[in-house]
């Protein structure tokens, strides 16, 4: 008998299974190509694979310092915090006594700021601040302030004759003598500089600081501190100036000290150990360009050059 022809299905799956025969070679022929590339590029391939595991591996410490660095700071910070907390409960606790204490050393640096190291009163900062304070007051309140401006006569020839250190010790005892002649505490005894010494008296006019002028000239008298060079006395003394004024608005206080100056030097002029007053301030001295003298140096204020034989 002969035999059936093949069915369509069967013609079928064997189509199939060419085209799949056919992908498996290109497959093949694709996979024999790889490992052709690998073998000709393997170590190449194996290099770049081997860097960037290098690369992957640096990454990863770098990662796990910057975690425990990360770690450090949040530890340090939740430290400070505590502190911060311990801090906190401290001020609410003590902070009252903590401010008095604050207090007390600003008020401890202030004072040893404005008092001079030597004599231990007052110094020349401590006097230009309260005048400062006080002009303004007595121009408003229209008060008297007076200015006393005192010199140790002949204190080089003091100086050259007895040494720097008795020269010390003399500046000390005058400066307690003329501390001591003082009662109220709104009066200031300062050192103005060198062997001078200025004293601020608000509230007071002429007569009341020529009386103190004249007490505290007598303070000094009653040391006797021997001064065998003085060509006035044998002992240390005083020349004087005394200026008092009431304030008017747009006047300077630096024209009560240029005119208590020139008393001074009037004092000095006429033979020292003496005291020269005057109730009115000089008048503005006249600068180079024409315009008014405002705040001078302090040496030009004070000192005037003399000859002290």
């Amino acid at each position: 008998m002969p035999s059936d022809p093949p069915s369509p299905n069967f013609e079928q799956q064997i189509k199939t299974l060419q085209a799949e025969n056919n992908q498996l070679k290109d497959q093949l022929r694709d996979l024999e190509v790889v490992i052709q590339i690998m073998a000709d590029h393997g170590s190449f391939i194996e290099a770049e694979l081997q860097t960037a595991n290098k690369r992957l591996q640096l990454e990863i410490r770098e990662r796990k310092q910057a975690e425990a660095r990360l770690q450090m700071l949040v530890a340090a910070i939740s430290q400070r915090n505590v502190d911060l907390e311990i801090i906190l409960d401290t001020l609410r606790e003590h902070g009252d006594a903590i401010h008095d204490q604050w207090h007390a050393k600003v008020q401890e640096a202030n004072h040893i700021a404005g008092v001079d190291s030597l004599t231990q009163i007052p110094n020349r900062r401590r006097f230009d601040e309260y005048l400062a304070e006080q002009w303004p007051l007595m121009t408003d309140q229209q008060s008297p302030i007076s200015l006393i401006l005192a010199d140790i006569d002949y204190f080089k020839q003091y100086n050259d004759t007895y040494g720097h250190l008795l020269g010390d010790s003399c500046l000390t005892y005058v400066a307690q003598a003329l501390q001591n002649s003082v009662n109220r505490p709104t009066d200031l005894v300062s050192r103005y500089g060198g062997e001078e010494f200025a004293v601020i008296l608000p509230d007071t006019d002429l007569s009341g600081a020529l009386a103190l002028a004249n007490q505290m000239q007598a303070a000094v008298a009653q040391l006797q501190l021997p001064h065998a060079s003085s060509q006035v006395s044998h002992y240390i003394t005083l020349s004087l100036g005394v200026v008092s004024v009431v304030p008017q608005a747009g006047q300077a206080s630096h024209r009560l000290v240029a005119s208590t100056d020139r008393q001074l030097y009037r004092a000095k002029q006429e033979g020292r150990n003496r005291i020269m007053s005057g109730e009115s301030l000089d008048p503005e001295q006249a600068t180079a360009d024409g315009g008014l003298a405002e705040e001078a140096d302090s040496s030009d204020l004070l000192y005037h050059p003399h000859t002290e034989v």
